[in-house]
């Protein structure tokens, strides 16, 4: 009878330890994660998730996509007063740069490779504050991901 019930209770303790996960959040969870944001998510928690034991590489991703989107909301708003004077200059620049190249005879790559700059900063500016991939990420302030640090790793 004993012996029945202590195999009972090692076979429940084996079945209770093999179901549990060394790192519960070792799975990528796209739960409220809007189809915009996803990239950014997989990009930022499989980046996260290399030679990492003591981070929720999920809560991780989270945060990123929230810092995303307030910095974003803030470049839709001073985008006329701010972001599209700048990116109209960068673009006069950039044909001021390319005329002079092409007067010198520079190196047809150096000539390609700043037709393709200019190219890509016309699309920017013209597809508008919209278009959340054209839009450059800032730096995540230093401690933001504090929280989702492990307390037993």
């Amino acid at each position: 009878m004993i012996n029945t019930l202590l195999n009972i209770f090692s076979l429940l303790f084996l079945i209770v330890l093999i179901s549990c996960d060394k790192n519960s959040q070792s799975n990528l969870d796209l739960s409220n994660v809007t189809k915009r944001d996803q990239d950014l998510y997989k990009q930022t928690f499989n980046g996260c998730k290399i030679k990492n034991n003591y981070t929720d590489c999920n809560c991780v991703a989270k945060i990123n996509i929230e810092h995303r989107s307030e910095i974003y909301e803030s470049y839709i708003k001073n985008y006329e007063s701010i972001h599209r004077p700048k990116q109209q200059m960068e673009i006069t620049k950039r044909r001021i740069t390319l005329s002079e190249k092409s007067k010198n005879l520079s190196d047809e790559r150096v000539l390609e490779a700043l037709e393709d700059d200019l190219r890509r900063l016309e699309n920017s500016l013209a597809s508008g504050p919209n278009n959340i991939s054209e839009f450059n990420l800032y730096i995540l302030p230093k401690g933001k991901t504090d929280v989702c640090v492990f307390l037993n790793p």
